[in-house]
């Protein structure tokens, strides 16, 4: 496992830490999404590239930040 983070440039950069501050219901909503992403890197194997979350969970609103679910073998 890698994390990465928006630095402010043009591409993610790793890190060692992240830090999510959010309610119970946005956690779970979270939570649903990272699962959806397994279920679908299950099925799809090395064709899985990546999934964001600002375009799968329908409480995402502008200026939120997105999550980014990478195929590790990318």
């Amino acid at each position: 496992m890698k994390l990465f983070s928006n630095i402010g440039e043009t591409h993610l950069k790793e890190t060692d830490c992240i830090g999510i501050s959010a309610d119970s219901e946005t956690l779970r909503s979270i939570a649903n999404f990272i699962n959806k992403a397994a279920d679908e890197l299950d099925e799809m194997g090395n064709d899985f590239g990546h999934l964001h979350l600002m375009d799968e969970w329908e409480g995402w609103k502008e200026g939120s930040p997105d999550i980014q679910i990478f195929n590790e073998e990318s």
